[in-house]
């Protein structure tokens, strides 16, 4: 399976917009938080419910924007995709000719 997600966030955003874990926010007002699951997050959550059709399902996720990631958050999706038993790729804006 091939998952893909593209984002137009700025840069500082990355983060949180790929890992964002509502599971691990209290929220200040309200029972639940209101941001939602991040990509990474939303692609376990699918792949999870496919693999109990398919046990083997082999997965790769894609991220990609239109800003240059910080190298220490382009290791660290790595390190968590890593963990959660998938392969991820980032990509980031084409260089300008």
């Amino acid at each position: 399976m091939i998952a893909v997600h593209h984002t137009i966030t700025a840069r500082n955003d990355l983060e949180k917009k790929w890992l964002h874990d509502p599971s691990k926010v209290k929220p200040r007002k309200g029972p639940k938080p209101t941001a939602p699951a991040g990509d990474i997050i939303k692609t376990a959550d699918l792949v999870n419910e496919e693999r109990t059709q398919t046990p083997n399902l082999r997965v790769t996720l894609i991220l990609t924007t239109n800003e240059e990631p910080d190298e220490a958050l382009v290791r660290f999706v790595s390190e968590v995709s890593t963990l959660k038993d998938r392969t991820a790729d980032q990509a980031s804006r084409p260089a300008r000719c």
